[in-house]
């Protein structure tokens, strides 16, 4: 008898677990259908127009980050659309901005440590600097809280802070300036041709006015600029600045920030 009533136990025990796997597939059959239902509610928008969560949930956003790509889709947006009590939808901004911040850690290549083959055969890491890819994270929250009530398939970049010369391996691509402290000698390529080289002086340490290395973009390039700094004002006929107030200029007559160490007998 002992042993018959562990069986049916065992029976019923068995039972009882296929009765609760049963619920859960139900269960989650059901909420699964209540979100498609949800999903395709006519509310009214932000705006006051007539609109769906539908709409916001059908936007796929591709992003080209040269020959990758990441879209934004309904199963990640879905997670940010809620619906208040007097049917308006609301997108979570934070939940956007988290998103935006995930691209930015994938893709951002300002301030990142930087590998260049030197035209002197040497590879170095440039470490210091600015230059890279930077998303403008509160700008393409907003950029894509706008493209959310389209319900369109939209292909673009994301919104930049600052842009490099191309994606990959080495976002400064093959269009640069390698200047070389050490030598005071610098070169410039263009898509990968070597275009000129050239000495120079760059800024007197002692003085003050050391030229920090890294890895910067140009900021913009003029003629006939004047230089100005608390104790001068110097004409120069090219001006190209690239970090702040630093940057590549003609020598002019600037003789007084130059070292001794290069040109002892200017002192």
């Amino acid at each position: 008898h002992l042993q018959k009533l562990i069986h049916q136990v065992h029976q019923v025990k068995l039972h009882i677990d296929q009765y609760i796997e049963q619920f859960y597939k139900l269960e989650n059959l059901y909420l699964k259908n209540l979100r498609v239902a949800y999903n395709n509610t006519n509310l009214v928008s932000q705006n006051g127009s007539a609109s769906s969560t539908y709409t916001y949930t059908a936007t796929e956003i591709h992003y080209q980050f040269g020959e990758k790509e990441e879209v934004l889709a309904g199963d990640r947006i879905s997670e940010w659309l809620s619906v208040d009590e007097d049917m308006m939808v609301n997108v979570d901004s934070d939940g956007v901005l988290a998103y935006v911040k995930e691209l930015a850690k994938k893709y951002n290549t300002a301030f990142s440590p930087k590998k260049l083959m030197t035209s002197y055969g040497t590879e170095v890491t440039i470490t210091n600097g600015s230059y890279g890819w930077w998303i403008d994270n509160a700008g393409e929250k907003d950029q894509i809280i706008a493209d959310l009530e389209t319900g369109e398939k939209i292909e673009r970049e994301p919104v930049y802070l600052a842009r490099a010369n191309s994606y990959g391996e080495n976002d400064y691509g093959d269009s640069y300036v390698e200047i070389n402290l050490t030598a005071q000698h610098l070169f410039l390529y263009v898509e990968g041709e070597l275009i000129v080289e050239s000495d120079f002086v760059s800024g007197c340490i002692k003085k003050g006015f050391g030229t920090p290395g890294g890895a910067f973009p140009i900021t913009y390039t003029t003629k006939d600029a004047v230089l100005r700094g608390a104790d001068y004002a110097t004409p120069v006929n090219y001006w190209m600045p690239f970090n702040g107030n630093i940057g590549m200029h003609d020598l002019s007559i600037w003789w007084g920030h130059l070292c001794d160490k290069w040109f002892p007998w200017l002192h």
